[in-house]
C-alpha cells in the first residue's frame, strides 16, 4: 500500500499528465479524443484526497488555475453542442436524456433546492420564485429548454473556483437576461 505522500504524487503525476495532453489538444470540443480525455482526468478526481491543494508549489497552482478554466471551456463547448442539437428537435424536452450529464444536473438542482430552501429562502419563499414555463425568455425563437440549458452553462461558470467574483456576477446576470451591473449601477 502507498504512503499518502505516494498517493500525492502519483495524483499530481497523473494530473500533470492529462492536463498536459488536454493543453496540446487543438480544440476543446466535444470529440472521441476530448472526451476520453477529461473522462480520465474524472476518473482521477473522483477518489477522495487528503491532498490539501492550497498547499500546492507555485508551479502546481498555475496547472491547477489553468486546468479548472480549460475544464471549464469544454463544459461550455459540450453544452453548446447539445444545446444546439436538442434545438434541432421538435420537442427538445423529450430528448434532454441525450445530454450525457443531464441526471447529474437534476442531482445537482435538487441539491441547490434543498439547500436554498433549509438554509436560505424556506421552502413557501422559494415556491414563488420559481418562474413558469411561460416566463422563460426564449433565445432567436428556440424553445425554452435551449434556453434553459444555455441558463445552466452560464450558472455552472459562475460556480467554478478561481473565477472572480465580478465575473461570476456578470456570468450570472447574463444567464438570467438581467441587464449588466457594475459597481451596482445598470448600464
Amino acid at each position: 500500500m502507498d504512503s499518502p505522500e505516494e498517493a500525492e504524487a502519483a495524483l499530481v503525476h497523473k494530473i500533470s499528465s492529462l492536463t498536459a495532453a488536454i493543453v496540446k489538444l487543438p480544440s476543446l470540443s466535444p470529440s472521441l479524443e476530448v472526451n476520453a480525455l477529461f473522462t480520465n482526468l474524472v476518473m482521477a478526481c473522483i477518489p477522495r484526497s487528503m491532498m490539501d491543494v492550497e498547499r500546492l508549489a507555485p508551479e502546481l497552482q498555475r496547472m491547477r488555475a489553468s486546468l479548472i478554466r480549460l475544464c471549464a471551456d469544454a463544459d461550455a463547448l459540450l453544452e453548446a453542442h447539445y444545446s444546439d442539437l436538442l434545438a434541432t428537435f421538435d420537442n427538445p424536452l423529450d430528448h434532454l436524456t441525450l445530454f450525457p450529464y443531464f441526471s447529474n444536473y437534476l442531482l445537482l438542482s435538487q441539491l441547490e433546492h434543498a439547500l436554498l430552501a433549509h438554509h436560505v429562502l424556506g421552502p413557501r419563499r422559494l415556491r414563488r420564485l420559481r418562474p413558469a414555463p411561460a416566463q422563460l425568455p426564449r433565445a432567436r425563437g428556440t424553445p425554452p429548454p435551449y434556453h434553459r440549458l444555455r441558463q445552466l452553462r452560464h450558472l455552472r461558470g459562475c460556480q467554478r473556483p478561481g473565477v472572480p467574483p465580478l465575473e461570476r456576477r456578470r456570468r450570472a446576470h447574463r444567464a438570467y437576461g438581467v441587464p449588466h451591473l457594475r459597481r451596482g449601477r445598470r448600464h
